[in-house]
C-alpha cells in the first residue's frame, strides 16, 4: 500500500500528523508493506526567501486575529503536539519560504532519506525555531554532505508542479 502525505515543513499540524501516522504504522501488522511517500505542499508559496517573520505575527495578519488570539492558537496546537511527544516552541518559530526545503527532501529521497529529512526539517522549524529557507542560520539540518550534494540539480526544480 502506498500512502502519499502532502506536507509543508513549517506546518505544525503536519508534524502532529506525521507522528500519528508513525504510531498507527507501529501498531499495524502489515506496516512493512506500507510505502510512505512525502509530497511537497507550500503553505505560502508567495513567502519571500529571507523575509522571515514570527509565526504569531503571520497568524495575526493572515487570520485577522489579535496577538492574544494568535498566542492562544499556538498554545492549542502546542498542547496537541505535546500529546504526540513533540516539544513545539512556536513562540520562537518563524515563517519561511519552504521551496528549497522541499527540494532537499526530494534530493534526500533519491538517497532513501526522505523520512529523516522531513522529520529534521519539521523539528528545525517547529521545535528549534530555525528559518528553514536556507538563508539564515547557516546550519544544515539534514541531508548528504557537500560531496554527495554536488550532483543535486541546483538549477532545476525537484518539487512537483
Amino acid at each position: 500500500m502506498k500512502v502519499e502525505v502532502w506536507s509543508d515543513v513549517v506546518c505544525p499540524w503536519c508534524y502532529i500528523g506525521k507522528r500519528r501516522l508513525e504510531k498507527a504504522l507501529d501498531s499495524y501488522e502489515h506496516a512493512g508493506e506500507v510505502e510512505v511517500v512525502w509530497r511537497s505542499f507550500q503553505l505560502d508559496p508567495t513567502q519571500r526567501r529571507g523575509e522571515n517573520i514570527p509565526t504569531s505575527q503571520m497568524l495575526t495578519g493572515k487570520y485577522g486575529v489579535s496577538p492574544a488570539e494568535a498566542a492562544a492558537m499556538n498554545d492549542r496546537v502546542t498542547a496537541l503536539a505535546a500529546a504526540e511527544g513533540l516539544a513545539y516552541r512556536l513562540d520562537q518559530a518563524v515563517t519561511a519560504n519552504t521551496f528549497d526545503a522541499h527540494r532537499l527532501i526530494h534530493f534526500a529521497d533519491a538517497h532513501g532519506l526522505a523520512d529523516g529529512a522531513q522529520d529534521r526539517l519539521l523539528r528545525a522549524a517547529l521545535v528549534d525555531g530555525a528559518a528553514v529557507d536556507g538563508v539564515r542560520g547557516g546550519r544544515r539540518p539534514c541531508g548528504p554532505g557537500p560531496r554527495e550534494s554536488r550532483g543535486s540539480p541546483r538549477g532545476r526544480c525537484c518539487v512537483p508542479g
